[in-house]
């Protein structure tokens, strides 16, 4: 018994040891409100690196009012501890942006994989940003990601409103190591850049909300592997090769090969993919370089995604590529033979994006496959490692039944449906991905499903995270892209936050980021958790026959820029009256000022909401009878909510120069002027 007292004491004494070196070996970032260590960088650091000791003073000031001093590498130590960013402790990883978190008893090292940017290759006023997102910042990726797992700090949404931490006078963190690196080859959000946001009153401001997004977006770990050319590869074609070259492009049932009519621009045109003249020019093409100036010349990736339309050839090349069961019934295109407009494109072939399809059996994707095989198998000639990337969008959205890829092509999906996202939708949507992955082929998720909602709070955030939760743990996915990126904080942010997060974070639940989302308010947090739920409830229960009924009953398509057709329905004063209801619940227990102004965030949104529904009711009234008095009246109401979004603009609720400039298409432009 003796000898096993001895063992037992003897046990505990190391375990005390331990836990007292442990401790003691914390480092110790900020002591008692006074710092206790002094950040380092390189003597000649890239700008990234710069840039990333910057976001580190910011956010350790933010949670402990303590400015930590900056130093560089081979200085003497000023204090105890101290923080090396950009060097030291290297990420084994040579992959772009690979990062590497390490702590030892008296040093924090932050270190990744840098490159500095050149000036050429930075097409955009936000050229600082998109160079560090892709010539490599993995040591800024290393001071997100200390900030987010050992410090908690949550990114709600852009500027320095959204940042939340728990605010300490103390903060210190243990010895660990930890490596990563970025889990997609690209990860971005199609957000209003700075030259769209034509109609802000503040430009200084315009300017400030779009670095401030792609900022946001940074620190969720948006970047890109490569520079990468995606998207409608053929948009400037008919004005480059159109007179000399038709046979470029797709023949249409009249016998001609021509833009639709009311596309001035030829940017809705489709092309003859079967085509040996096509194929020879963009060869050529593919020779000569690609993007600002031609001088992306790694080539290791190109789009040849069909423009933003239906596949449209009738020619015998191409049609010698459909599935053997090709059935033109369902689509008045192929069964009648009736040519669209731009504006009809999508009807003529009963296309609907997650919808009930009528296409199946003229489903063009082994054409398109066929496509995309012969020209990865053309440009590799030239260049062995080139991948070649293809839409699965509209009469493309469905697997092929024939024709088997590989790795080196990659398939953007867009089939993710639009509002509602219904059991059946989602059933169809995982059918269609699972369905492309077998081909093997590497993928895009690539929805459009975010456009849906305007400045309303329509919920649908759920099911889509599921959705993109199940793919990000998928090995074939490759990239996402999230087209668009509406700037609606106030009334669908825990949609943009979900997202972003799980990005960067697939290994979290959609519940325990929601969780995230919602704590981060604090006492007003439950409450405004109920808010959302009204909200969510009231959306989950549309229909498909809802929505068909709102058509019919407006007797106006879906809008997917502000779904005016749907939320101007959906949501009635009554509903409003309720949400506004339950947040002068949540600005009652709201304790902090933290709390207080977040609470008062989601009430401007929620009037933000309340006025547009009534400046759309106005407009459909004018719309469907436009006279004097109606015209007066939407005037009004117009004018109301754009003197609210002038006053509003600086608060980050809704992206206002890019939401108004959307409108474009649906209200008067004149009442502006007035």
């Amino acid at each position: 018994m003796k000898g096993k007292n001895n063992t037992m004491k003897q046990i505990f004494i190391f375990l005390f040891t331990f836990a007292a070196l442990a401790s003691a070996g914390a480092v110790e970032i900020v002591k008692n409100g006074k710092a206790a260590a002094e950040i380092a960088l390189p003597e000649k650091p890239v700008s990234s690196v710069k840039f990333a000791a910057e976001e580190l003073q910011k956010h350790i000031r933010l949670m402990s009012g303590v400015q930590l001093p900056l130093t560089v590498e081979k200085a003497p130590r000023r204090l105890p501890n101290r923080i090396h960013v950009g060097y030291g402790a290297a990420p084994r990883s040579r992959e772009r942006h690979a990062w590497r978190v390490k702590a030892t008893a008296a040093d924090l090292y932050l270190n990744g994989n840098d490159k500095e940017v050149s000036q050429y290759n930075l097409a955009c006023p936000e050229r600082t940003f998109v160079g560090w997102c892709v010539a490599g910042s993995g040591s800024l990726l290393s001071v997100y990601d200390f900030l987010d797992r050992e410090l908690q700090f949550r990114w709600l949404r852009p500027g320095d409103g959204g940042i939340f931490c728990k605010r300490s006078e103390n903060i210190s963190v243990k010895p660990f190591d930890r490596e990563s690196a970025p889990r997609l080859m690209t990860a971005t959000f199609s957000y209003a850049k700075i030259g769209s946001a034509n109609l802000w009153h503040d430009k200084k401001f315009a300017v400030h909300h779009s670095l401030q997004t792609k900022l946001w977006s940074i620190r969720h770990r948006f970047v890109n592997c490569n520079w990468f050319h995606t998207g409608h590869a053929f948009g400037d074609w008919w004005k480059r090769y159109g007179k000399k070259h038709p046979e470029y492009f797709a023949l249409l049932h009249d016998g001609t090969r021509r833009p639709l009519k009311g596309d001035k621009r030829g940017i809705y045109i489709t092309m003859c993919v079967s085509s040996p003249a096509l194929m020879k020019q963009m060869v050529e093409n593919y020779k000569q370089g690609y993007g600002p100036k031609g001088k992306f010349k790694e080539k290791d990736f190109i789009s040849i995604c069909e423009n933003d339309t239906p596949g449209m050839c009738t020619c015998k090349g191409c049609r010698a590529w459909d599935m053997p069961e090709f059935d033109p019934s369902g689509a008045d295109y192929w069964a009648k033979k009736l040519t669209p407009t731009r504006g009809t494109r999508f009807s003529g072939f009963g296309v609907d994006e997650g919808g009930s399809y009528s296409y199946t059996k003229n489903s063009l994707s082994d054409r398109y496959a066929k496509f995309w095989l012969e020209t990865q198998k053309a440009l590799s000639k030239i260049n062995p490692k080139v991948t070649v990337m293809g839409y699965a969008y509209l009469n493309t959205v469905l697997p092929p039944r024939h024709v088997k890829l590989h790795s080196k092509i990659m398939v953007g999906y867009v089939g993710t449906p639009f509002f509602p996202l219904t059991r059946e939708k989602m059933a169809q949507t995982r059918k269609e991905w699972d369905g492309w992955a077998k081909t093997g082929c590497v993928m895009q998720f690539r929805p459009n499903t975010t456009w849906s909602g305007g400045v309303y709070p329509l919920q649908y955030w759920r099911p889509l995270a599921a959705e993109y939760r199940r793919i990000l743990q998928k090995p074939e996915t490759k990239m996402a892209h999230f087209d668009t990126f509406r700037g609606e904080y106030a009334n669908m942010g825990p949609m943009w936050y979900v997202l972003a997060r799980l990005t960067a974070r697939p290994d979290l639940t959609v519940e325990e980021v929601a969780d995230e989302y919602f704590g981060s308010f604090g006492k007003a947090g439950p409450v405004i958790r109920e808010y959302f739920d009204f909200w969510e409830k009231l959306s989950d229960s549309v229909t498909e026959e809802d929505v068909k009924k709102i058509r019919k009953e407006l007797g106006w398509g879906i809008n997917v820029w502000n779904n005016w057709d749907i939320c101007v329905k959906l949501f009635t004063p009554a509903h409003f009256a309720q949400g506004a209801k339950i947040l002068k619940k949540a600005e009652q227990i709201a304790a902090t000022k933290w709390e207080k102004e977040n609470v008062r965030f989601f009430q401007l949104g929620l009037e933000h909401a309340r006025l547009a529904e009534i400046t759309a009711e106005a407009h459909f009234k004018r719309a469907h009878n436009n006279t004097p008095a109606n015209q007066a009246d939407f005037d009004k109401k117009y004018k109301t909510l754009l003197e609210f979004r002038k006053r509003h603009e600086r608060s980050w609720i809704s992206n206002m120069g890019h939401l108004t400039a959307k409108e474009a298409g649906g209200f008067n432009r004149s009442v502006l002027k007035k």
